[in-house]
């Protein structure tokens, strides 16, 4: 699989349909995220607690990949995200 498949898969199905399957798929069982809000978590079970937060104050949170530079052996995406705060985000209250 190139790594801009694996891009796509990880943002597209398993960030944003929150396909758990998926998740466990293609994640390294010593996969370390560090999400841009600041917590870091281990392996597929960690990256999934991740999503269900995020999820729980922004049910509707969706990754867009803006563009993808794929070197063979390293890639880099440039992103957007977009979400409703309707539930509680990291202690903060929804604002809608």
């Amino acid at each position: 699989m190139t790594l801009t498949l694996l891009i796509k898969r990880f943002y597209h199905e398993a960030w944003n349909s929150a396909d758990n399957g998926c998740a466990r798929e293609i994640l390294h069982p010593e996969f370390n995220f560090r999400a841009s809000l600041g917590p870091t978590r281990t392996g597929p079970e960690g990256f999934i607690r991740y999503m269900d937060e995020v999820r729980a104050g922004l049910p509707d949170f969706q990754c867009h990949i803006i563009d993808i530079v794929d070197a063979g052996q390293k890639a880099a995406a440039r992103m957007s995200f977009a979400g409703t705060h309707q539930g509680e985000f990291f202690g903060v209250k929804g604002t809608q």
